[in-house]
């Protein structure tokens, strides 16, 4: 076995299914849930691998779980896999919302060198600053802090060994830390402590648009307002990987999110509404129904207008 595809869910439905089944046919790799079960067991169809985050074994191991590490540390899924499927020589670790608009996956997955070639394949690779929200939780850690974008990465097995040793390390220190009450202390999330790490520690750490074609850009792939899948879905393939896209409850779920955010920021109403526009509230009604995108829309006006009295 050589590398695994690991999607990177809470749930499995139809939808997620389907992703599944296209990535494991036209990538020629075995496709593996790596399945938070936290609230409850997550039924996967025998096609695939499955694998729990397993936070009790990680514990047995050193590793310091926050109560946030389901979204906060993305790395901890490579290491339950690592210690699952200790064969594979690298791993991919896929989002359930992530999206390829490509004819074939192929174009995709075997654009890339082995694991023995590059260690760490990453959007958003780069030297951070103090302007990054995670930079002072890693800084703790490291004079040079790097960062990027977790929707989507590839580790090779010797870079998740070496990063499972590194967060034990860490642990100690940070537990100790806390132990003393010291104020204002942070546990670095997977983007922090991953680029960081590798890159200081000599590892081969690439942008996965720096091996010859560009696969994504801050329009398809992003943190914050959603992509509608089913509008996504009747587009042309474009070559490029996209982020976040949902569906259905999920989809107006981040839309609340995301104009709740705007808000808090103090962002002038005319903006927002320039933002949140006629046609997102279509693709609201698209991925619901048409009463459901009305009220939000009511919802959003009343907010809008409490802002400004």
């Amino acid at each position: 076995m050589s590398e695994v595809i690991l999607v990177r869910t809470h749930y499995f439905d139809e939808i997620l299914e389907g992703f599944c089944s296209r990535l494991q046919a036209e990538s020629g790799r075995q496709v593996v849930a790596l399945v938070d079960e936290s609230k409850g067991t997550v039924a996967v169809p025998d096609a695939f691998g499955k694998v729990t985050l397993d936070f009790e074994k990680l514990t047995e191991r050193g590793i310091y779980i926050p109560r946030d590490a389901a979204w906060r540390c993305g790395d901890y899924c490579y290491y339950a896999a690592r210690l699952a499927r200790p064969e594979a020589t690298a791993f991919w670790l896929v989002e359930a919302d992530v999206r390829f608009r490509m004819d074939h996956l192929s174009e995709f997955f075997d654009t890339f060198p082995g694991p023995d070639e590059v260690d760490f394949i990453v959007a958003g690779y780069h030297k951070s600053t103090s302007k990054w929200w995670w930079y002072g939780a890693m800084h703790a850690f490291s004079e040079q802090v790097y960062g990027c974008m977790y929707p989507l990465t590839r580790l090779s097995a010797r870079a998740i060994d070496h990063l499972m040793t590194r967060r034990a390390e860490h642990s100690m220190v940070f537990q100790e830390r806390l132990s003393k009450g010291e104020a204002g202390l942070s546990w670095p999330n997977d983007e922090s402590f991953t680029a960081t790490t590798l890159s200081c520690d000599g590892f081969i750490c690439r942008d996965i648009n720096g091996f010859g074609r560009t696969f994504h850009s801050k329009k398809t792939f992003r943190v914050g307002r959603p992509v509608s899948l089913r509008e996504l879905e009747t587009q042309p393939s474009d070559g490029q990987i996209h982020h976040p896209v949902v569906s259905g409850q999920s989809f107006l779920r981040k839309m609340k999110y995301s104009f709740s955010s705007l808000l808090k920021k103090e962002v002038p109403a005319e903006e927002i509404r320039g933002i949140f526009n006629t046609r997102l509230f279509l693709l609201v009604a698209l991925e619901t129904d048409p009463v459901t995108a009305l009220k939000f829309h009511e919802d959003c006006e009343a907010a809008l207008a409490r802002s400004v009295s």
